[in-house]
């Protein structure tokens, strides 16, 4: 096998992949082809990227975060590509289902109105990417006993964040299906649904990080601990937000 010249670096070597940077010695020329196979390799293959972090965190959420902050990364998506991709698929889709909404209620001979959405409620993907930093303050304060940094609580909550626009998505067609069956539009009761799944998620999977030994009282306090500063970061940024009557009273 005669000698190749690595593209990417200029090392010398022979085989399929550079000893020095690991590109791949077959470097393909850019072109539709090139971006055909590229696009969904990246993104939705299930072996490696995207698609392969969207099915392990959730199938697999505590194992999978545990093992990306123990060093197994090579096969997942970063965090802050993720998230930022979970929530523009969840802007893209949250208007397709408003706008079915209305479409269908037309249909039916309904006057489908959302009535004036602000800003954060129109992008609610928006409104949890910025409290991240607080979400991870409440996890870290909770647990700063147990062995990760605020750093570590930092990229778990991005990944969290990430999924919740599963949730997200699941209460905009609840919201859907409720105007279009019930005629009600029910906004004050999907965000105490949102919060309450969202607890029980995220003790669900700080449990499975951490996996305690024994459901010791210490552990138990932690974890409630974990789930009622969390509850208060999210309903604070919701009052101080506009999204909802402050919990503290006018």
């Amino acid at each position: 096998m005669s000698s190749i010249t690595c593209k990417n670096c200029d090392h010398h070597f022979k085989g399929n992949f550079c000893p020095h940077c690991g590109q791949s010695a077959k470097v393909e020329a850019i072109g539709v082809k090139y971006f055909l196979h590229d696009i969904p390799h990246s993104i939705f293959h299930i072996d490696k990227g995207f698609g392969y972090t969207f099915k392990e965190l959730l199938l697999r959420p505590g194992k999978t975060l545990r093992e990306y902050l123990a060093g197994k990364r090579v096969k997942h998506f970063r965090p802050f590509a993720y998230v930022v991709l979970m929530a523009a698929l969840y802007i893209l889709l949250s208007g397709l289902i408003r706008k079915a909404t209305v479409f269908f209620g037309t249909q039916m001979g309904m006057e489908v109105t959302y009535g004036k959405l602000g800003f954060f409620w129109q992008y609610l993907s928006v409104f949890f990417f910025i409290m991240i930093p607080f979400a991870s303050l409440a996890t870290w304060l909770a647990l700063y006993k147990e062995k990760y940094n605020y750093w570590e609580h930092f990229l778990i909550n991005t990944y969290l964040t990430a999924q919740l626009s599963l949730l997200l998505l699941l209460i905009e067609i609840y919201r859907g299906a409720k105007i279009l069956i019930l005629k009600e539009e029910g906004r004050s009761f999907t965000y105490v649904w949102f919060i309450t799944a969202f607890l029980f998620y995220a003790v669900f999977v700080f449990k499975n990080i951490l996996r305690p030994s024994t459901h010791r009282l210490a552990y138990t306090f932690k974890f409630f601990l974990l789930a009622f500063l969390l509850a208060l970061v999210y309903l604070t940024g919701m009052s101080l937000a506009g999204m909802m009557t402050p919990w503290w009273g006018k």
